[in-house]
């Protein structure tokens, strides 16, 4: 779910009525949280603020372990997509190449 998506179903809950709910959401979305909130009634500011900032942490938890989920694929392919024979034993020196 986008940040949009998440700002405007949790504003929904409190403004149903209200058909800036699609614009407060845009804003938010956009990184004009302090322009959405000087347009709404001081009495849901509150309201869009708490929502904005849940929207936030809600988007970048997702992002978050979008990326764990990556990390985790990419490290197990690395490891299983590696030749044994590609490591190099620790301590000695490299084998030298053979001549022909």
């Amino acid at each position: 779910m986008t940040i949009e998506g998440e700002t405007r179903d949790y504003v929904g809950r409190f403004m149903p009525a209200s058909s800036r709910v699609h614009e407060l959401a845009r804003a938010v979305a956009s990184g004009g949280t302090g322009r959405a909130l000087q347009a709404v009634p001081p009495a849901d500011r509150d309201k869009v603020a708490h929502a904005a900032h849940h929207a936030f942490v809600t988007g970048f938890n997702t992002i978050a372990l979008v990326s764990v989920a990556v990390a985790a694929v990419g490290s197990v392919a690395g490891y299983a997509l590696v030749r044994s024979r590609d490591f190099v034993a620790a301590g000695g020196p490299a084998p030298a190449p053979a001549q022909a």
